[in-house]
């Protein structure tokens, strides 16, 4: 949660740069990336209910992982592409990979903590959610300043990549 948060959510919070800087679209392109999202979001939601229940893995599912790559690899492509059709492609996927994320990694906290620990940990997963999303804009646009966003995106997404590796370097020696 904590690395596509710091390193993918925050691009949903400067789509107004991108759709004004960049795409030279304006509000109503503007309109257009945040409606994208929002479908790829809808279609992981649809996909996510259409699961059994008994598909639910115990721990962390691999989808996440995947979904968290793919998701950062979009955000690279929405830094290196200039075609307009490809950035709404771009950040459908995010949308997509958001949704699945956030719902299977808080599906993951709620069935597997005992009722005492719980709640501290939701609130404590929301606070990561949104306040890294929140940092992770501030950053974006600081940096973006003097690289561009278009560069910034591709600075972070591999520096998510890079930690989402490391992770999974990690949990694998772990296990």
């Amino acid at each position: 949660t904590a690395v596509f948060s710091l390193f993918a959510r925050g691009t949903v919070e400067i789509l107004p740069a991108l759709a004004g800087g960049v795409y030279n679209v304006g509000p109503e392109g503007l309109g257009h990336l945040m409606a994208t999202a929002g479908a790829g979001a809808l279609v992981a939601a649809i996909f996510i209910a259409m699961r059994r229940s008994k598909d639910q893995e115990k721990g962390i599912p691999f989808r996440v992982y995947f979904t968290s790559f793919l998701g950062l690899l979009a955000i690279i492509t929405l830094g290196m592409s200039s075609s307009w059709s490809l950035a709404l492609i771009s950040i459908f996927i995010v949308g997509f990979s958001m949704t699945i994320n956030g719902i299977d990694l808080q599906a993951v906290v709620q069935l597997e903590l005992n009722d005492t620990y719980r709640g501290r940990v939701m609130s404590l997963w929301v606070v990561l959610v949104i306040g890294l999303a929140a940092v992770s804009a501030i950053f974006m646009g600081v940096i973006g300043d003097f690289f561009g966003i278009e560069n910034t995106l591709i600075i972070f997404s591999i520096l998510g990549i890079i930690s989402l590796i490391t992770l999974l370097l990690l949990l694998k020696k772990k296990l």
